[in-house]
């Protein structure tokens, strides 16, 4: 941070604002240190820039149920990172389900499928749903075919702990989860925040930090688990540090 930013920040700071970085970015998420050989996005849309910006070199597994994300994706990524693309949901066993595809206006919101039914108050913002039959695969089934360590992104719109559930075999060699986990009733029958920090916990990752944290202006957020016994846990002060530098 430069001296004029840093600046900026006390002032700010003093009128009850703080300055903080945008993590939504390739540097940031490199910064971690994550060493990764494979990289599966689930939920993948039209791509997850950050995250392919971050690990340029790794093998990527893009995962989608609405398959015309397909060609999008090939037009935008194919000569930047080196992937495959597998038109299916990913769930806690493989088989098939509906998929719901809403429209807001005239806008059909395929960043916004979900696996799920919606609650009353978010289906009375929507238009139309469309419903549509996808196949579902098991993570553990998928990266079955792909080496690692791995690095794993998923955004299945309240489907998220199921995902994991399908996932005890690749979380044993897994880097970090990158996850977009609920914060507000959007889904019935949908989890707790606390459901899926328990379930994360049982597979021996704990919460790491915020990449876009819980805000009263939204449903979800983004947040980075890793691997407990990972050195991200280490002791750190940087406080008592600095002061120990001036003796």
């Amino acid at each position: 941070m430069d001296e004029i930013v840093q600046r900026l920040s006390r002032r700010l700071k003093r009128r009850g604002y703080e300055v903080s970085p945008n993590k939504e970015t390739g540097a940031y998420i490199r910064s971690l240190g994550f060493q990764v050989q494979t990289v599966i996005d689930v939920g993948v849309a039209g791509g997850t820039a950050h995250l392919y910006e971050a690990f340029p070199d790794a093998k990527f597994v893009l995962i989608e149920p609405i398959a015309e994300y397909e060609t999008k994706l090939r037009r935008n990524w194919s000569d930047k990172i080196d992937f495959d693309f597998h038109a299916c949901g990913v769930g806690a066993e493989s088989g098939q389900t509906t998929l719901r595809i809403p429209t807001v206006g005239t806008r059909s919101m395929g960043t916004r499928a979900t696996m799920l039914e919606f609650e009353d108050s978010a289906t009375a913002q929507m238009s139309k749903i469309e419903e549509r039959q996808v196949p579902v695969k098991t993570l553990d089934k998928v990266a079955s075919s792909y080496d690692g360590p791995f690095g794993l992104k998923i955004d299945t719109e309240g489907f998220e702990i199921e995902v994991i559930r399908g996932a005890s075999e690749l979380l044993k060699n897994c880097a970090f989860v990158l996850a977009e986990v609920s914060t507000r009733r959007r889904y019935q029958g949908g989890y707790k925040f606390s459901d899926f920090v328990s379930i994360m916990a049982d597979h021996g990752f704990e919460l790491h930090e915020f990449i876009r944290p819980p805000s009263p202006q939204a449903t979800d957020c983004d947040a980075i688990f890793a691997p407990f016994d990972s050195s991200l846990f280490d002791y750190r002060d940087l406080k008592l540090s600095r002061m120990a530098k001036k003796g």
